[in-house]
């Protein structure tokens, strides 16, 4: 199975060895970083589940189960908070190398995505619709409704 970012609700930007995402959306903010930001980047370009556990797998052949339930675990939950969708079969089997991580750790670890809501309220107030004279961000009455 393929998975693509679930965009336009999904922003997300990659800087040196971290990804942040952003959902638009819930106004939820989640950070990774090696290898959760590599597995991230493959999964976004369309690398296939089966073909990043055999890539890790084929590095890390005395941890094949941890891989496994890692990997699983981590889309499942990119997944839940609604940060990729999967996309149609195209009918290409052929995995491009290019978007397997460009190198692999030093030891296995399982990929984290690190959650946030502390922004929550700044991130979902819509600067273009809820300008007033006192400028924006501001928040107003209704939105400091319990989310």
């Amino acid at each position: 199975m393929r998975f693509q970012l679930n965009s336009p609700h999904v922003v997300e930007e990659k800087i040196d060895d971290e990804v942040m995402v952003i959902h638009l959306v819930s106004g939820v903010y989640y950070n990774m970083v090696s290898p959760a930001a590599d597995i991230w980047q493959s999964i976004i370009n369309g690398v296939s589940l089966p073909s990043l556990t055999t890539y890790y797998v084929r590095h890390f052949p005395d941890c094949e189960k941890s891989i496994i339930a890692d990997l699983a675990s981590f889309v499942a939950a990119l997944e839940s908070e609604q940060l990729i969708v999967s996309t149609a079969p195209n009918g290409n089997t052929m995995e491009n190398e290019n978007l397997l991580p460009p190198h692999a750790p030093n030891a296995w670890k399982a990929p984290e995505l690190n959650r946030y809501t502390d922004m929550q309220e700044m991130l979902l107030v819509d600067p273009i619709h809820e300008v007033t004279a006192e400028g924006w961000p501001q928040k107003t009455k209704s939105d400091s409704r319990d989310r």
